[in-house]
Parts: C-alpha cells; sequence; structure tokens
C-alpha cells in the first residue's frame, strides 16, 4: 500500500490480487516467498493497517467482482474498488449505502475507466459518476 496526500486527505491505495494466475504447485523463480492469502482475509489485514492513518481507502483489486462485492460489504472502511479479475464493464456503482463505490473498466487495455467522486470533510464519498472509454 502506498500513503498520499491529496486536497487536505491521506488517501490509502491499497493493491490486491486474486489466486488466478499462479500457480498451486512448485513455485517458479521469483515466487519462491509468495503466500497465497484470501483475497477477503488480506484485504482486512491491510485496511486495518491504514485505516488510522489514511481517511480515504481506495482498493485497487484484481479478486474479481464478486470477491470484490463481498469485500465492500465486509470492510466499510474501504471508499473505492476499482475491481478486475472478471474482463466485465462496470460503470461505478454502489450496492449499498454507507459501502466502497465498485467500478470495472473492462480488459486487455480495451477501455479506460475514468471516475469522479467527491469526498465529505471526513473522507467519505458523498457522489460518483463514471464511464468507460474506448481506447481504441
Amino acid at each position: 500500500y502506498v500513503l498520499l496526500p491529496l486536497a487536505g486527505h491521506t488517501v490509502a491505495i491499497v493493491g490486491l490480487t486474486g489466486s488466478e494466475g499462479f500457480p498451486q504447485t512448485a513455485p517458479v523463480a521469483g515466487q519462491e516467498n509468495l503466500t497465497l492469502t484470501d483475497p477477503l482475509d488480506a484485504a482486512r489485514e491491510y485496511v486495518a493497517a491504514v485505516s488510522s492513518q489514511a481517511d480515504i481507502i481506495i482498493l485497487l483489486s484484481n479478486a474479481g467482482l464478486l470477491v470484490n462485492q463481498i469485500i465492500a460489504q465486509k470492510l466499510p472502511d474501504v471508499d473505492v474498488i476499482v475491481t478486475g479479475g472478471t474482463g466485465t464493464l462496470t460503470a461505478p456503482i454502489r450496492y449499498d449505502e454507507g459501502h466502497a463505490v465498485l467500478a470495472e473498466a473492462g480488459y486487455r487495455g480495451e477501455w479506460l475507466g475514468q471516475m469522479a467522486l467527491e469526498f465529505d470533510a471526513g473522507g467519505k464519498v458523498i457522489s460518483f459518476q463514471g464511464e468507460a472509454v474506448a481506447v481504441a
């Protein structure tokens, strides 16, 4: 994760990936010390680590839309989840008030997602809009 000052807020950007694409057998070169953890457990650990340091938490996650919906429901400190791993176009949406805004802009570099977010003084999302723009 990284902590960044932005417009009077401290923003934590946390990266997360799912286990797909990693070998489940012998590790390949460079992955000897890699430990795979359940994405919700990993998100819970890192969100807890940054929540006292940041008033806005953004999760960049390739764990898939379904897993990220669960993370949004279980971890109310997360404000935004830019999701990946499913290859779908998902306009920014909030499934439950008070939980994270989720968005996904396709895959393979075919789309560029852009999102405008408005935060209150405490760092909670009060409005959002966005779209996916075709790259080619």
